[in-house]
């Protein structure tokens, strides 16, 4: 019997997955073109890129932005990209809050 997966590797697959049940849906089920990226935003990433879901011109740029190879297409290693850089920002603003509630306000 396999072991039990630790929910970093729960995560991984769940990213793995997601990607994978948006990218069958049109074209090339390995990749993601743009209709497929947008969906994906839109259902899964709806707060940590509300402002990119209500404007086509951001989708558009996210994906200019990703596609490194230029085939208007996202494979996994592209789509990784977005991940990585989601999870940067949010780690950023995680440790921003944490200073804003640790450090004593400065004395006046």
């Amino acid at each position: 019997m396999a072991d039990q997966m630790s929910q970093l590797e729960c995560s991984i697959q769940t990213i793995i997955n997601i990607f994978h049940q948006y990218s069958v849906q049109l074209g090339h089920p390995d990749t993601l073109n743009q209709k497929e990226l947008k969906q994906l935003v839109k259902k899964e990433l709806p707060n940590f890129l509300k402002k990119q879901q209500k404007n086509d011109n951001a989708i558009n740029k996210i994906m200019e932005d990703l596609d490194t190879n230029g085939d208007k297409q996202l494979n996994f290693e592209e789509f990784s990209i977005l991940v990585g850089r989601i999870g940067r920002a949010e780690r950023r603003a995680y440790r921003a809050h944490l200073r804003s509630v640790v450090l004593p306000s400065p004395a006046g």
